[in-house]
Formats: C-alpha cells, sequence, structure tokens
C-alpha cells in the first residue's frame, strides 16, 4: 500500500469516525516550520533522517491514536488523550544502550513500529521484547502491515 493509499485510509476512516462519535481521530496538521524543525532535530540528536513517508502524514495529522495505536506526533499531544512526541520518546528509549539501533514512530498494544539504523530497515517489533516480527523496505508497508496484522481498521 503506497503512502497515498494510507493517506485516503485515514482521511476515510477519520470520517467514519466523525459520522458515529462526531468527531475523528486525526489531529491538526503539523506546520511546514513543526516539520522542518524536526528534520534538523532528528538528524542531530540521532543521526537519520526521518521517513518522508512518515512526514506525509504529519502533513495530514500531527500523530494520531485510534484503536489501540499511536503514531508519535512532531511534539507530545497533551489535550483530551497523550500521544508521544516522536523526539522525546526516542530519547526515552535511547537511555537504554540495548535500544539505540532503533528510532521508533508509533506503537499499538502488542507491537512497536522503529526503523532499524543498523540494517536500515523498517521492522515491527514485539512492543515488549522488541523482537523482530517483520521486516519492510518502506515506512508505508510497516504501517499497512500493523493496520492489518492488528485490526486497526475493521472496514
Amino acid at each position: 500500500m503506497s503512502i497515498s493509499d494510507i493517506l485516503s485510509l485515514l482521511n476515510s476512516e477519520n470520517q467514519l469516525e466523525k459520522n458515529e462519535y462526531g468527531e475523528g481521530f486525526l489531529l491538526n496538521a503539523a506546520e511546514d516550520t513543526e516539520i522542518e524543525n524536526l528534520k534538523k532535530i532528528v538528524l542531530a540528536q540521532f543521526g537519520i533522517d526521518v521517513s518522508s513517508e512518515y512526514l506525509e502524514i504529519l502533513k495530514l495529522s500531527n500523530g494520531f491514536s485510534v484503536n489501540g495505536f499511536n503514531l508519535y506526533g512532531s511534539k507530545p499531544y497533551d489535550e483530551d488523550f497523550f500521544i508521544d512526541g516522536i523526539v522525546d520518546i526516542n530519547k526515552e528509549f535511547w537511555t537504554e544502550d540495548s535500544l539505540r539501533q532503533y528510532f521508533t514512530y508509533g506503537d499499538e498494544s502488542s507491537t512497536r513500529l522503529v526503523y532499524n539504523m543498523d540494517s536500515n530497515l523498517y521492522e515491527a517489533v514485539d512492543n515488549v521484547t522488541w523482537e523482530k516480527l517483520e521486516i519492510f523496505h518502506d515506512f508505508s508497508d510497516l504501517l499497512n502491515y500493523v493496520f492489518e496484522n492488528n485490526n486497526i481498521f475493521d472496514s
């Protein structure tokens, strides 16, 4: 599934939530300055370029939480619920030396979405043990895998 397919899926599922519950799960989009700042901070602090596909999602919603899945935003969201900011959560993980090979983008109850800096591949890893579950070349494929295998969207 391409990133444009993922964005379409997110928009349509968000609309279903709005129709059923009166509000959706997507947040306001990240501003261009926030995205540019995030790219600089991640490169300086973690030595990687942020996934361009992840940045496309931030242009739609600056992180989101839906059906147990959390995609971290460019900054923490702490209004009616909490979503970690991607820099803060990765700093926290990096206090553990064994996790310094990973840059994490999101999680759900059983799975964490990471970029493995040693292999230069995206991985679904166990949320607790960090054991590799699946490997992907693209962030969008990783995201689609987690959506499908964890039944994030029923439709």
